[in-house]
């Protein structure tokens, strides 16, 4: 997974997309035949709107513009990342099916055996939020515009957060074996992926990773090592293709982070 954010892609505004920093981000990855997924989230300035959201019409071109860069390099590509951060009422769901479907028609006309993935959300899907049927549920639903459904699996189960015991919270496990089913069915391609997941080395109670670490699964402060940690993604991985999901990417694997942020580690 690659997140080609179009605020660092197309800083102006004025149509000029910076190929080249997105060529040295795709290219190694390209060089050791490795597919990548690319999302294209994260709004410039100039593009968002006054209630907070962003000019879908603006972001439908430059998606068709870096698929027409990368046709025949690049088999699929995700629409957004966790479009609730930026989501706060229901009629807001409205906005997130024209997104989906200007980003699909976009990516069609360029080729029509692209992948269009979305909307990478990072609530549970069928646990605690509603936001799988707020935004898969007819009559207005973004699966009529998607090859596959993506989401994030967090938090961990609950045996290894005991101090989430009292709260309603689904497990990423209990969430797949509930919802995968469902979901798939209002999926117009009928695929389930999974974009982030994994298991943090970070200590919870250090100031910067506080917030960040609040759902993460850890065993204890400062107490997961490598191999608890490889363990983990072991299982997880498992676990998640025995529910159903068809792909599940690594996302940020990467040497261990020094700088305390949640996705290094």
């Amino acid at each position: 997974r690659l997140d080609w954010n179009w605020s660092i892609f197309e800083q102006s505004g004025l149509g000029k997309i910076d190929f080249t920093s997105m060529e040295s981000w795709f290219t190694p990855v390209e060089k050791l035949g490795i597919k990548a997924l690319p999302v294209l989230t994260c709004a410039p300035e100039w593009a968002k709107t006054a209630d907070g959201l962003f000019d879908r019409g603006a972001h439908a071109a430059y998606v068709r513009r870096v698929a027409s860069r990368f046709k025949s390099r690049i088999h699929a590509y995700d629409l957004w990342n966790e479009p609730e951060s930026i989501m706060t009422t229901d009629a807001q769901r409205d906005f997130w099916v024209e997104v989906m479907k200007g980003g699909h028609e976009a990516i069609k006309s360029v080729d029509p055996t692209i992948s269009v993935v979305g909307p990478s959300v990072s609530v549970n899907s069928g646990g605690d939020s509603g936001w799988t049927d707020a935004l898969l549920k007819p009559p207005r639903s973004i699966g009529q515009y998607l090859d596959a459904w993506d989401s994030h699996t967090y938090p961990a189960p609950r045996n290894r957060r005991p101090e989430l015991s009292h709260q309603r919270v689904h497990s990423s496990v209990d969430g797949l074996a509930q919802s995968v089913p469902e979901i798939r069915k209002l999926v117009k391609g009928g695929q389930l992926w999974v974009t982030e997941y994994g298991f943090s080395t970070c200590d919870p109670n250090d100031p910067r990773t506080l917030e960040s670490a609040r759902n993460t699964p850890v065993l204890a402060p400062g107490d997961v090592d490598e191999e608890q940690q490889a363990n983990y993604l072991v299982r997880h991985t498992l676990l998640q293709l025995a529910y159903g999901i068809d792909k599940v990417f690594l996302y940020q694997l990467g040497p261990d982070g020094e700088g305390g942020y949640i996705e290094e580690q």
